[in-house]
């Protein structure tokens, strides 16, 4: 059987040529979650991976973006019975957004309602200086048992990683954060059956340089 990467987190809407990046994906045989940041943008996401084998779409409402686009979350919530994959979606309490968590926890916390109402769902979750934050509401608001969450770029501490992992959740990992010796060690502490691979491209640069989803395979290499 042939070993196909994984890129279980990515923008290919945000590269210059959208459609030619999901081509490049499905030609490429890399298996490819491409996350939304907004519901806007999900119609277009959905249109160009409704007929790929290795590319799939979520639909998202960005953290650092509610203050802008909160008022799109009925639209997110008419999309969401499309959607098996839901991303990017969370918390961030970095010095550039933290003004706006309370906002974010609004939202948040209707987006897990509302995926366990309909359930089946497997979440991309962004929780930047908001690990703990962000696993309370998952107890308090998700149904575990019939969703899944994974942390992108997660950067907490071994405990809140035990706490996540304790739950069921996984990891999706990029070079940015194995470049990282503080995460690095996180990461040596985290279950194998619980970890994915992801670029997060075009945001995470590594090195000086924009990644794409085959640079997963740098991943691999650093995590070996």
């Amino acid at each position: 059987m042939p070993t196909h990467l994984v890129d279980y987190h990515c923008h290919l809407d945000l590269f210059p040529d959208h459609a030619k990046a999901v081509m490049d994906c499905e030609q490429q045989e890399i298996f490819t979650l491409t996350m939304t940041t907004t519901p806007r943008a999900w119609p277009r996401n959905r249109e160009l991976t409704a007929g790929t084998r290795f590319v799939r779409a979520a639909l998202g409402l960005h953290p650092q973006l509610v203050t802008t686009h909160a008022h799109e979350f009925e639209l997110w919530e008419d999309y969401l019975p499309q959607a098996r994959y839901v991303g990017e979606v969370g918390l961030d309490s970095g010095p550039q957004f933290y003004r706006s968590i309370e906002l974010q926890k609004v939202i948040f916390e209707r987006v897990l309602r509302k995926c366990s109402q309909e359930y089946g769902k497997i979440l991309s979750v962004h929780s930047a200086r908001a690990a703990t934050l962000v696993l309370d509401m998952i107890e308090k608001y998700l149904d575990i048992e019939r969703n899944r969450v994974v942390f992108h770029w997660f950067t907490g501490s071994r405990a809140e990683a035990k706490r996540a992992s304790d739950l069921g959740c996984y990891f999706s990992l990029n070079a940015r954060m194995l470049d990282n010796e503080r995460h690095r060690d996180t990461v040596a502490t985290l279950p194998l059956e619980r970890i994915l691979t992801e670029t997060d491209a075009p945001f995470s640069k590594f090195k000086g340089t924009e990644l794409h989803p085959p640079d997963v395979s740098i991943v691999l290499g650093m995590f070996a």
